[in-house]
């Protein structure tokens, strides 16, 4: 897990080119960036109780988390103390869990978090009230 400031993101090794990508270009819904080795995912909704929310894990990309409107907590478990509830989707590359939080993180408008495969996370939980998030989150095939 990586958390850190936007502005602070090129420091990151595989995350430099992320940087160079101007937020502003935002697209609702999937859009390439360089083929299937890295491209972005626009997402807009708003946030919910814990017990709404689903918790997943990927295997074959990086997941880079990037508030550009509102806030969220994040939820963060090592996936081998969470229990499967679906096999993993190859082609969509994701699989569902459930099971108990071991971190959280705050991630508001200018910050962004990377997600390894080993971390199982649930997004879009609300803080204290509900709120409008708009995201990115860069996949960058590992």
């Amino acid at each position: 897990m990586i958390y850190d400031k936007f502005k602070d993101i090129s420091r990151y090794g595989i995350l430099k080119q992320i940087a160079e990508f101007n937020l502003k270009d935002y697209q609702k819904g999937k859009f390439d960036i360089k083929d299937e080795t890295f491209f972005g995912i626009g997402l807009e909704y708003n946030t919910k109780s814990e017990s709404e929310c689903l918790w997943e894990a990927h295997q074959k990309y990086l997941d880079i988390h990037v508030i550009l409107e509102g806030e969220e907590v994040i939820n963060i478990s090592e996936t081998s103390t969470m229990k499967q509830t679906m096999e993993f989707d190859y082609e969509n590359d994701y699989q569902l869990f459930e099971g108990k939080k071991q971190h959280h993180i705050y991630l508001r408008e200018g910050e962004f978090l990377a997600l390894y495969p080993n971390e199982c996370h649930q997004t879009a939980v609300r803080l204290k009230e509900a709120s409008f998030v708009k995201k990115i989150v860069f996949k960058i095939k590992l």
